[in-house]
């Protein structure tokens, strides 16, 4: 009785996953989408009174963004150049 109850229950869900609608296999392709990005060139430099001792922090600082502003130049040139090799291969 138990054979028939298995069987029974397989046969009905193979009859319902059968007659259900299907659903077409999604695939997705890579695609790079690419912006323009453009520099901006950095403001006049302005002057600034600061203490003596004060004198090597500020300098720390200067540098540091200077070194942030190059390495997000760096960035987008990574970028153009990836989009360039993109197109010419598209």
């Amino acid at each position: 009785m138990k054979k028939i109850q298995i069987l029974l229950s397989l046969a009905f869900s193979l009859f319902f996953t059968g007659c259900s609608q299907k659903e077409p296999l999604v695939i997705f392709k890579n695609k790079m989408v690419c912006f323009d990005m453009q520099k901006t060139e950095p403001t006049q430099k302005v002057d600034i009174r600061v203490h003596n001792e004060d004198l090597t922090l500020f300098n720390a600082r200067v540098s540091e963004h200077e070194e942030n502003i190059r390495f997000y130049e760096s960035q987008i040139d990574r970028y153009l150049i990836e989009c360039k090799k993109y197109e010419e291969l598209k």
